[in-house]
């Protein structure tokens, strides 16, 4: 094969993969509205998840995964996921892991209302930063640095609970999520607590 020619074959089994990730999660994409930034690269060699009857909670418990291995994490949060707080309390005060989240205002009063002891102790490590912002994005969004490389999940809501997992581990995957949440990250506001 020609050089021209492996490069064309090259490009179009990445554009067919690309594909197959989003035909194939038709059902998952469908929680979103037509214009969510959402890129193809996302979905291609993606892990996804839903949740089901039986098992409501899988799309939390991937992300519960995905930090639990982190060093590091850049969160955004449009819900608050008691499993979310309490995994993250104990990966921040327990084991060191550095965080720095960007918050809706709703989330904000849930978590100084609901959880103001781990609210408290996550701060008092000095390991954690947040951020608030009005505009929230329709997913929520981690992306984390882990021992095995960066990854990246996005927990999809419809009718007040999450639907859907989607996480990734490829580069285009994680620079789209890294740009993602920098992006709400640099709009919103720095925030600081004062939790009795």
């Amino acid at each position: 094969m020609t050089l021209a020619g492996r490069l064309v074959f090259d490009e179009y089994r990445r554009f067919r993969r690309r594909i197959d990730g989003v035909v194939g999660n038709v059902h998952v994409l469908s929680l979103l509205a037509p214009d969510v930034p959402l890129q193809t690269a996302v979905l291609d060699a993606a892990t996804v998840v839903t949740a089901d009857k039986h098992a409501p909670y899988r799309p939390a418990a991937h992300v519960a995964d995905i930090v639990d291995r982190a060093t590091h994490v850049r969160a955004f949060a449009s819900a608050l996921v008691p499993k979310h707080v309490d995994t993250y309390r104990e990966r921040i005060v327990e084991e060191g892991l550095s965080a720095e989240f960007v918050l809706t205002d709703e989330v904000v009063e849930l978590l100084v209302a609901s959880h103001a002891d781990a609210l408290r102790e996550s701060l008092a490590t000095g390991s954690v930063e947040m951020r608030r912002v009005d505009e929230a994005l329709p997913f929520g969004l981690v992306v984390a640095d882990t021992p095995d490389g960066a990854e990246m999940g996005m927990v999809l809501y419809a009718d007040s609970s999450a639907r859907a997992f989607v996480g990734n581990d490829t580069p285009d995957a994680i620079a789209w999520a890294w740009e993602t949440v920098t992006d709400v990250w640099d709009r919103g506001e720095p925030i600081s607590f004062e939790v009795d």
